[in-house]
């Protein structure tokens, strides 16, 4: 279990998280709710990715502020299944493997074909994903309709 401080910002209706111990974790949320949740999946992929390389994990640090900004401790748990489920690669870096434009993985993204993670503003594509539809790819146009389907 991994436990990191999040100074929580509100700023032009959205609520901004950031974990400054480990620099690559911030997020946002229309409510305080949901930039929490945000900034606890995107430091838990991130902490799985140091665990994964063998990186040193940075050793969080709790401050007693008189700031503006709010303080809350996001406790977060990385498995080993976790690790190998959140393998990720940029939107551009599975375009690149799958052949498609960006904008074609993000529409599969939204379509729930491939899965994604959010990373701060953008969204990784986990290799699970990628890989699965490398090994059963969809054939090109609409799918056919059934033999059985019954004529208006």
């Amino acid at each position: 279990m991994f436990i990191y401080e999040a100074t929580i910002t509100k700023e032009d209706g959205y609520y901004h998280a950031e974990v400054e111990d480990i620099g690559a974790v911030y997020a946002d949320g229309t409510s305080l709710e949901e930039a929490i949740k945000a900034a606890a999946e995107t430091l838990k992929l991130v902490l799985a990715e140091y665990l994964d390389t063998g990186l040193q994990i940075p050793k969080p640090t709790f401050r007693l502020s008189s700031d503006d900004a709010m303080r809350v401790a996001i406790a977060v748990e990385v498995t080993q299944e976790f690790i190998e489920q959140s393998k990720c690669v940029s939107t551009s870096e599975a375009a690149s493997m799958l052949g498609l434009s960006k904008g074609r993985i993000t529409n599969m993204i939204n379509s729930g074909v491939l899965q994604a993670v959010p990373y701060g503003k953008d969204r990784l594509v986990t290799l699970a994903s990628i890989n699965d539809r490398i090994n059963n790819p969809r054939g090109a146009g609409r799918p056919r309709k059934s033999e059985h389907a019954v004529a208006n």
